[in-house]
């Protein structure tokens, strides 16, 4: 279809219908008996049985049986047979489940999350899905906030770099059949919740918005992205449903020509904020800042038309937004092909094959991070094992907002080390509850560590307690599991703790361990990964992207914070008056950019091409790097930068490339990283983005605490 068809089209819709193409809803609001289970309240929105034939789009549906029914059903009774757009919540996978974009992150390898996308775009085409509300571009630098899981860390450039990753596997796939569209979410800075309190109000200045938390969106738009989506919180007083950000920043600056869908039910919500009186001002707001689609809410059928009679609304707007809706169902052949993908075959053919999962277990163990490691790793034998712990033969470990995915088929760690062939004794310990306060599985698993060379104990958070609306206010693990690590190591210090979380914990209680790594919700083939790993057949190479604390009370924490008028100096006198706490550390337990290996990586002898950098020219930095060991592994080398002094603060540390190389052992390269002027600018007040002369500090190293440096000075 070419533009002048669409607008043709449009010229023959009626108001209404335009309305509708405006209104997105569930599945279950078009066909009856569908049992499936909605993400937010519902509200009182029922469409009229005109109303449902011609809204705009349809989500929580169940594979491609479902959508070709609705869409056949649809295209009968839509006056002007206008396909209906289908969406999902496909986050880490479709019904082969990957590790969740958290952890996915601590890989650092961008071209494995485009993989990752792109089996999951296959496998949710041919099951009906063209839009998946993925990358969740959000910044995140509170582990209370629940959703951390379904993002890519604290830092703003490798959060940009892995979110359109994701739009590029998406989008970009070899086969056209298989383009699903992203959308970018949660517009805007919805990472940055009061209190890490979901839904919660946010507050930032211009400054730290534009440096850090916008980052992540900007860059899904620079790739291409289809959709973005409005994020439930309020930004700087107004909610981002309504919020005017919408249309000046993803417009008209950064010339977003693509759909904006609401957040479930957020154009509604507009009224419990106190932003809209009532559901005639919630549309009204929401259309005006652009939004074009409103999600599971029905006030743009309900209102639009007397919005538009009354002249408050005009039809040039309706028709921007229709314009857009249209153009998308176009772009993804929807007119020429109303089912796409969709197959009841193909399902079979697709789910769970062999390929994806052979990608799920390995993308797992490259996203699993080494915290701790003091000899015990790997497992030299394959006996003598004593496996303990509520996650040692839980399925609740492929990770929240799983779609499709059934927990049943995942592969416990328990089925890894039995595959493997390992020799254990098994005894849970404990149950896996947030609260869980029943020690009397204790007995058994003190047990079996007894008679056990080496006991495995596999800790963490339950899938349950982390996603959207699973905020807490403790990071520590459950009083039943600190219990029971305290009770087996009195017993057996061959501890290697194994945790399965979703977000940074606190791990206190468990330090002593001789061993701790964390495989995160690694999905589908986490038990297998795991028994990779244990065993070294595979080598650890992940990096944290979100710091863990000391405790929950340094929330939020990250990296790259500013430095105070007193900066706390740890080595010094802690009776000085600096910045710090009485009880507590300032740094976390482990920082961003952390993790160890079987290997050991050296890293010496940085270089600068010159000691100053001028504008239009490339400072090359260069640094030696080996592997001082006898195991093959892979290694993040890492570069940030500090900007000496400027007409703002500037952070202590910024990351501004990294480099995943894999070296034999003991052998030595040089990796090279190249500066130049863009790496050193930040946004100014009146939206300029320009670098400063003066000073400026290189580190390159294994993490962001990485003691390598060289100092240059940039001339503009």
């Amino acid at each position: 279809m070419k533009e002048k068809d669409i607008l043709q089209l449009m010229q023959k819709m009626t108001l209404e219908q335009k309305l509708g193409q405006m209104s997105l809803c569930e599945f279950g609001d078009l066909m009856q008996n569908s049992d499936n289970a909605f993400t937010g309240p519902k509200g009182e929105f029922a469409l009229t049985a005109s109303q449902k034939k011609i809204v705009g789009g349809v989500l929580n549906f169940k594979g491609a049986a479902e959508m070709i029914e609705l869409q056949k059903k649809h295209l009968e009774e839509d006056p002007n047979k206008i396909p209906l757009l289908f969406m999902m919540d496909v986050i880490h996978g479709y019904v082969t489940a990957f590790p969740i974009p958290l952890a996915l992150s601590c890989s650092f390898d961008t071209k494995l999350a485009e993989h990752v996308a792109r089996a999951s775009a296959v496998e949710c085409a041919t099951g009906g899905v063209k839009i998946t509300y993925s990358p969740m571009a959000d910044l995140m630098r509170d582990a209370r906030w629940g959703r951390v899981m379904e993002g890519y860390g604290e830092d703003p450039m490798l959060s940009a770099r892995m979110s359109a990753a994701f739009v590029k596997g998406y989008q970009k796939n070899v086969d056209p059949r298989f383009v699903v569209g992203g959308c970018a979410k949660h517009f805007a800075c919805y990472g940055a919740a009061e209190a890490g309190r979901d839904y919660n109000c946010v507050d930032l200045s211009d400054y730290t918005m534009n440096n850090y938390y916008l980052s992540g969106y900007k860059a899904c738009v620079d790739a291409g992205v289809m959709m973005v989506m409005t994020a439930f919180n309020s930004l700087n007083g107004a909610p981002c449903t309504g919020n005017m950000m919408l249309r000046r920043k993803l417009r008209e600056e950064w010339g977003f020509d693509g759909v904006v869908v609401s957040d479930y039910n957020s154009v509604a919500e507009m009224i419990n904020h106190g932003y809209a009186k009532d559901l005639r001002e919630a549309a009204k707001l929401a259309i005006q800042a652009e939004c074009d689609m409103e999600m599971v809410s029905t006030s743009y059928l309900q209102t639009g038309a007397s919005l538009v009679e009354s002249g408050e609304l005009t039809m040039e707007q309706i028709d921007r937004s229709v314009y857009r809706i249209l153009s998308l169902k176009n772009k993804l052949g929807l007119f020429e092909n109303p089912y796409g993908a969709a197959d009841v075959q193909a399902e079979k053919k697709y789910y769970r094959c062999p390929d994806f999962l052979a990608l799920a277990r390995s993308a797992a163990a490259e996203s699993a991070v080494l915290l701790k490691n003091e000899g015990v790793l790997p497992l030299k034998k394959k006996e003598g094992i004593a496996l303990i712990g509520p996650f040692a033969d839980s399925k609740e470990i492929i990770g929240g907002w799983s779609c499709n995915a059934d927990n049943k088929l995942a592969v416990t760690v328990r089925t890894g080390l039995e595959e493997a062939g390992a020799k254990f004794t098994y005894a849970a310990g404990c149950g896996d509850a947030l609260d869980e306060t029943d020690t009397s599985g204790i007995e058994e698993a003190v047990k079996a560590a007894q008679e056990s060379e080496t006991v495995l104990l596999c800790l963490g958070e339950s899938m349950r307690y982390s996603g959207e609306c699973k905020s807490r206010t403790d990071l520590t693990l459950s009083p039943a599991q600190q219990e029971l690590f305290r009770h087996v190591y009195a017993v057996n210090k061959n501890v290697v703790v194994v945790l399965f979380q979703g977000r940074p914990l606190d791990l206190r209680a468990v330090l002593d361990a001789p061993a701790i790594f964390t495989m995160w919700h690694p999905g589908t083939e986490g038990g297998r990964a795991c028994a990779d790993l244990l065993f070294g057949k595979c080598n650890f190479g992940g990096k944290l992207t979100m710091s863990f604390p000391y405790c929950v009370g340094q929330m939020p924490l990250y990296y790259n914070h500013y430095n105070t008028g007193r900066p706390f100096d740890p080595a010094g006198n802690l009776a000085e008056w600096k910045s710090k706490y009485i009880d507590a550390p300032n740094a976390p337990l482990f920082g961003f950019g952390y993790g160890l290996s079987y290997s050991k990586f050296v890293c010496r002898d940085v270089r600068l091409s010159s000691e100053t950098l001028r504008a239009g020219e490339k400072l090359r930095v260069a640094v030696k790097v080996k592997n001082d060991s006898d195991v093959d592994g892979s290694e993040v080398i890492q570069l940030y930068i500090r900007d000496e002094a400027a007409s703002r603060i500037r952070p202590v540390r910024e990351l501004k490339d990294y480099k995943k190389i894999f070296l034999k052992a003991h052998e030595e390269t040089t990796v090279e990283f190249f500066l130049e002027k863009k790496d050193l600018a930040f946004w100014h007040e009146g939206g300029q983005v320009y670098a400063e002369e003066g000073e400026f500090t290189v580190f390159v190293g294994n993490d962001s605490a990485a003691l390598n440096f060289k100092k240059f000075v940039y001339i503009a």
